[in-house]
């Protein structure tokens, strides 16, 4: 069977976006909504399919059911003939990697097809793809105590990358790498690269805002 997360850290910081979301898999006859990756998951077998728009999901998922594919929410509306792409005209941003998922080279190229097809101008960073070392300030503050309950060998794998730092540290570390960005605007597609990019004076705009804009301006 085929089933989807909003994502509920998402949906917490952009209810619009995540309410459009969330209608768009309802018009899916072939998907059944899951509430969030940290909850009960005993409904999943082997062989079904999971989207998420989330890069935490994605570790979280990994971990407790690994027996699942996972697949983006980019992939699914790539592959959706029916999807009624978004026309930016030629919004100028700069595309932010996420280390999180440095890895993933089909999510990557995911994201910078779904770029062209909303008509969206992207400025590529010298460090990118798996090149890039950026999460925002995850790595810089203690993890979730749920996360680790339930990923435990995820996080522990993820405590040689962290370096805890003061609100004041991790604000200036983010100012010093927003500098880089030749746009005002920055494309991400992580939570934790949304609130770096915020916390360094930029403006960041999730993918996912850019895929589910409000009505008027679709």
């Amino acid at each position: 069977m085929d089933y989807a997360i909003v994502g509920c850290d998402y949906a917490a910081r952009h209810p619009e976006v995540g309410a459009r979301i969330r209608a768009y898999y309802e018009t899916r006859d072939d998907i059944h909504l899951l509430p969030c990756c940290r909850r009960d998951l005993s409904a999943l077998r082997p062989g079904d399919t999971v989207t998420a728009g989330c890069t935490l999901c994605d570790l979280m998922l990994a971990e407790r059911v690994p027996f699942v594919r996972l697949r983006s929410i980019y992939r699914l509306l790539l592959e959706d003939e029916g999807f009624a792409w978004p026309d930016h005209a030629g919004r100028e941003m700069a595309l932010q990697d996420c280390w999180r998922v440095r890895h993933d080279v089909l999510l990557q190229d995911d994201i910078r097809a779904c770029l062209a097809r909303m008509n969206v101008r992207w400025h590529e960073l010298p460090e990118r793809r798996k090149g890039t070392t950026f999460c925002g300030t995850w790595l810089n503050n203690p993890p979730a105590p749920d996360c680790v309950e339930l990923a435990p060998r995820t996080f522990a794998e993820l405590e040689e990358h962290r370096e805890l730092l003061s609100p004041k540290e991790q604000e200036a570390r983010m100012r010093a790498w927003c500098d880089q960005y030749p746009t005002d605007e920055v494309a991400v597609y992580c939570n934790g690269c949304e609130r770096g990019v915020a916390l360094g004076g930029k403006r960041p705009v999730q993918v996912l805002e850019l895929l589910f804009p409000p009505p008027a301006t679709a």
